[in-house]
């Protein structure tokens, strides 16, 4: 074995000895092996240990479980309880939040912003606009000898006293004859506020600008201006010289012109100025009342405060105001739809479990906890489903006023024995809905709630419907919520947007999660109805709205290929609940494959679900279908009564 061989073996049997040592028991906190703890490998395998492993078996954990499914949801945690206080509002946002932020106050951005272009825009129309008028004159010296020195030296008499000239510009000297000649209604101090000379560093120009409402007058007096400082100096200022003629010459090298737009107010300035101005002053805004703002706006919002899933997204409907029950009123809309929604995530909820006993509450009062547990249970029902609908809000029932029911007597009644279940308990509607309603408002409600008599009635119900829906108080108003949690399999927590508290929302988690009970989704209501939490629902009325009679017309005289195999031959069992009959094309021979669809497909009972088996083939060329049997959960041999354990 050469050297290099030697070494690579060596090499490897550490390698694996290090690996063995590292795979450290659940209860160890350190690597055992010989290599220092802070080697980067074995450091970022203890950090994904950690990550998997770490919890420890004290820290507070809300286990979700229902039956005998049990979900670690992770909740995010602070040290005293399975919640966290989420992070200070605006720390660790990034740009999808700001942006999130933004879609959301969209009507505070463009608000603001319309204001900031209406305040540009009302100066430009409400001010005089100004003009302005532009002259210039050129100072020179006049010598009599032609040489390049008197050149020179008149150059720099010129730059030294052309500054001079343009102080007299505002001065009475220069006005006074302005005002005579032009007629002006007008004071020389009035006049002066109006004219500007300026004289650009090394030069022997001087610029002269008049402002004025009119700007025919600007150009008037600006070229009066020019020419009474040019007598001026020539005649009263400067000495002559032998032949008469001043030493000094003022030449307008520009006349008098006034721009065509006014000088203010601009108008290409103010309004994209106020634009730009109202547009951050909206995004500040927004991100202030953002950051500052302690309600639950969102999913999101409640995503960032704990880990417990979102099993339900309720959209803003006005027509609840008129009728609560709109999974009944409106069967086809949106609002419909994401009841459906929620049912089929609650049935995934409580998958493999034998008691579906859920409490609905809420943080606080108003925020929809009964009308979604009453709609929830129409539309289990209505899935067909057995479904029993329990008021717990024995200080103020809702449940008897939204269903239509009498509400005398109870389960507060039933509860003091004064009266059985099945005295109380009424069916409601087409489907296997009963509703068992509050009754007489007790004294003290959560001493009922608590006793063994509710256990004995959500025994006995549980025992008869598949789903038992309580209608819990609100959490953090009175603590019959928190009674009431601790007897059901999960609660669904109810959060209406733009009206929960953050705060208000966590505790009422807080106070489940203390006395054992488990929460087991969040429903969200109240959502606005267009928007990121509710892209799922807008064309719900559209696509779930039943077909019209074009369209069945449409459906029966489709393209063969989407034809059905005709099964009318086939005897399957008597009370399979499965119509399997078709109609015959017309234009089809006897015998002919080419065969229409039927004119509707019945849904067949849950409890008459059909397992559909293929058989040989026959002489006519389809399969026969077998069909068994299956039996419903909890279901047993005969007649007897299904069992349910808790």
């Amino acid at each position: 074995m050469t050297r290099s061989t030697r070494v690579r073996a060596a090499f490897h049997r550490a390698t694996a000895d290090h690996r063995r040592l590292c795979r450290r028991p659940r209860s160890t906190t350190a690597c055992e092996c010989s290599v220092k703890s802070d080697s980067p490998s074995c450091q970022q395998r203890s950090e994904r240990r950690r990550g998997v492993q770490g919890r420890s078996p004290t820290s507070p954990v809300a286990i979700i479980g229902i039956g005998s499914t049990r979900s670690s949801y992770a909740v995010r945690k602070d040290t005293d309880m399975g919640m966290t206080e989420s992070a200070p509002n605006g720390a660790g946002m990034d740009l999808r939040d700001y942006v999130r932020i933004l879609r959301r106050r969209w009507l505070l951005v463009t608000a603001a912003t319309v204001l900031g272009i209406v305040a540009g825009a009302v100066p430009v129309a409400l001010m005089t606009p100004t003009y302005e008028a532009h002259t210039q004159l050129y100072v020179s010296v006049q010598s009599d000898a032609g040489g390049t020195g008197d050149l020179v030296q008149g150059n720099s008499f010129a730059k030294e006293v052309v500054s001079s000239y343009t102080d007299i510009v505002g001065s009475s000297v220069v006005l006074d004859p302005v005002i005579s000649e032009l007629g002006l209604n007008t004071t020389v101090a009035e006049l002066r506020d109006d004219v500007k000379a300026s004289t650009p560093d090394g030069s022997v120009l001087i610029d002269i600008t008049v402002a004025d409402s009119d700007p025919q007058q600007a150009e008037r007096i600006a070229a009066a201006i020019s020419r009474s400082l040019t007598q001026a100096v020539q005649n009263r200022l400067e000495p002559k010289r032998a032949d008469g003629r001043s030493s000094i010459s003022l030449t307008t090298t520009q006349e008098a012109q006034t721009a065509d737009a006014p000088v203010s107010p601009r108008a290409s300035l103010l309004v994209p100025a106020g634009l730009l101005l109202g547009l951050l002053c909206g995004i500040g805004i927004a991100i202030l009342t953002a950051v500052f703002d302690t309600r639950v706006r969102s999913v999101q919002d409640i995503r960032q405060l704990t880990e417990t899933p979102v099993i339900g997204r309720i959209p803003r409907d006005s027509a609840v105001a008129d009728d609560p029950l709109v999974v009944r009123a409106f069967k086809y809309g949106p609002t419909a739809e994401a009841f459906r929604a929620l049912r089929t995530n609650l049935e995934f909820l409580g998958v493999g479990s034998k008691r579906r006993v859920f409490a609905i509450t809420s943080p606080s009062l108003g925020e929809g906890k009964s009308i979604t547990a009453a709609n929830l249970s129409i539309i289990l029902a209505e899935s067909g489903l057995r479904v029993a609908l329990v008021d717990c809000d024995l200080r103020r029932p809702k449940v008897a006023e939204y269903l239509g029911i009498e509400g005398a007597a109870g389960l507060s009644d039933v509860l003091v024995g004064r009266v059985e279940i099945s005295d109380v308990l009424q069916p409601w509607g087409e489907h296997g809905l009963s509703a068992l309603p509050a009754g007489h408002i007790p004294p003290n409600p959560s001493e009922l709630l608590g006793s063994q008599a509710m256990d004995a009635v959500l025994h006995e119900l549980g025992e008869d419907f598949d789903y038992v829906i309580l209608d819990a108080p609100p959490t953090l108003a009175v603590t019959d919520s928190a009674v009431v949690g601790t007897k059901a399999a999960g609660i669904i927590m109810v959060s209406a947007a733009s009206n929960t508290k953050k705060r208000a929302f966590t505790e009422s988690i807080r106070t489940h999660l203390a006395v054992g009970a488990r929460v087991a989704g969040i429903v969200v209501t109240m959502l606005p109805p267009s928007g990121e939490d509710l892209y799922t629902y807008g064309a719900a009325e559209a696509y779930g709205r039943p077909p019209t009679e074009t369209e069945r017309l449409s459906a029966d005289t489709g393209p063969s290929w989407m034809f059905r195999p005709d099964r009318s031959h086939v005897q399957g069992p008597a009370d399979d609940g499965i119509d399997t009959a078709v109609d015959r094309h017309p234009a089809a021979p006897f015998g002919s494959k080419h065969l229409s669809a039927p004119k509707f497909w019945p849904i067949p009972s849950r409890s008459r679900l059909a397992d559909h088996r293929c058989a040989p083939a026959d002489d006519t060329g389809f399969e026969e279908p077998q069909t068994a049997e299956l039996p419903r959960v909890g279901a047993v041999p005969g007649n007897a009564k299904p069992q349910r354990a808790d």
